[in-house]
């Protein structure tokens, strides 16, 4: 996925998550914890806004991190040829069949044309 990608599906979930924050303290009620919770006004979110700040950036930090190691790999095994997905950031992993170091499936027939 590219970097723009990355970051803007990022920005969108802490946009979300701050604005679902936000609608929940101005309604206030069940959603915001409880009967007796009452809702907030627009004087009060304004001492919020560093909190809520700080919430978008840790969020949008986080989601990015996440997006970006959860990158799918197509791994093969060159020994016994089984193929698998791999989302961790290790290039060479081990094959789940036989436990043999695994490589990039892209261009693998190219490196190993005796195994066609």
């Amino acid at each position: 996925m590219r970097l723009t990608a990355r970051i803007l599906i990022s920005a969108i979930i802490a946009a979300a998550c701050v604005g679902i924050n936000i609608f929940v303290m101005i309604i206030g009620g069940d959603l915001a914890g409880g009967i007796h919770y009452e809702p907030h006004t627009l004087e009060e979110l304004r001492s919020e806004i560093p909190g809520l700040s700080v919430f978008f950036i840790v969020t949008f930090i986080g989601t990015f991190i996440y997006i970006s190691l959860s990158k799918k790999k197509y791994l093969i095994c060159p020994k016994c040829e089984h193929s698998f997905i791999s989302y961790k950031a290790v290039e060479k992993l081990l094959c789940p069949k036989c436990s043999s170091a695994s490589e990039s499936a892209d261009g693998f027939y190219k490196r190993h044309p005796e195994l066609k």
